[in-house]
């Protein structure tokens, strides 16, 4: 929900009510508190998109793509996420 929401309102109120932040930390619980891991690979994919889209730091996006595509590589969320680093290459 912080999510959609977010990418609906201006970028000063992402950084003012700290929306990035928010949805970044509800990924990263969820994903800590599962043991599946094509769940965790979707939430770290989520994680750079919202590094990506949100906070504009695309480095930090990168990071948790690669940590997508590591957990578990066959998954449909691993194969977004290799594609969202292919797209950051020059």
């Amino acid at each position: 929900m912080n999510y959609a929401h977010a990418t609906r309102v201006p970028k000063y109120k992402i950084k003012w009510y700290k929306l990035d932040k928010i949805t970044r930390d509800a990924y990263e619980i969820a994903a800590k508190k599962s043991q599946d891991k094509d769940f965790q690979t979707m939430m770290y994919h989520k994680i750079g998109k919202v590094y990506d889209e949100l906070s504009d730091n695309k480095e930090k996006a990168k990071e948790y793509w690669q940590k997508a595509v590591s957990t578990a590589p066959d998954s449909e969320a691993a194969q977004l996420a290799g594609e969202k680093i292919a797209s950051l290459q020059p």
